[in-house]
C-alpha cells in the first residue's frame, strides 16, 4: 500500500469523523470486489480505503499516525522494531543501559535478548567463562 491515509480516502488533515466516514463509505462501494469482479485493482484501493478508514476512523490510531506516520500504527507487520508501547522502549533502553554498565565496567557477563514475535520475552545473562 502507498499513499498518505489522508490522500487514499481524499480528505484533509483536518477532516472530522464523520467526513473521513463518508468518504470510506463513498470508496467502498466504488471499489467494493462485488461490484469489481476480477478487477486486482479495485481490490487492492478497496483493501487500502479500508486500512486508512480503520486507522484514521479510530482517535487513538489516528493520533498516533499524526505523530509517526505508518510506523505508529503499522507495528511488526512493517518491519518496524516491534514496540508496541512506550513501556516497550523504556525496557530496552534499560536493558541496554544495564548491559552496558556490567559488560564494559566488569568484562564478564554477556546477555542474550530474546524476542518473540517482536516482544521481550526474555533476558539471558551469561559469564564469559561459559561462552
Amino acid at each position: 500500500m502507498s499513499g498518505d491515509y489522508y490522500q487514499v480516502l481524499g480528505v484533509g488533515r483536518e477532516a472530522d469523523q464523520s467526513t473521513i466516514k463518508k468518504a470510506y463509505r463513498k470508496m467502498a462501494m466504488q471499489f467494493h470486489p462485488d461490484k469489481n469482479p476480477g478487477d486486482k485493482v479495485a481490490e487492492e484501493k478497496f483493501k487500502e480505503a479500508a486500512r486508512a478508514y480503520e486507522v484514521l476512523g479510530n482517535p487513538d490510531k489516528r493520533s498516533r499516525y499524526d505523530r509517526f506516520g505508518r510506523a505508529g500504527v503499522d507495528g511488526p507487520q512493517s518491519g518496524g522494531a516491534g514496540f508496541s508501547d512506550v513501556n516497550d522502549v523504556l525496557a530496552l533502553l534499560v536493558i541496554f543501559l544495564a548491559t552496558f554498565l556490567v559488560e564494559e565496567l566488569s568484562g564478564r557477563l554477556s546477555s542474550e535478548i530474546v524476542l518473540e514475535e517482536g516482544v521481550i520475552s526474555g533476558i539471558f545473562w551469561k559469564s564469559v567463562t561459559e561462552m
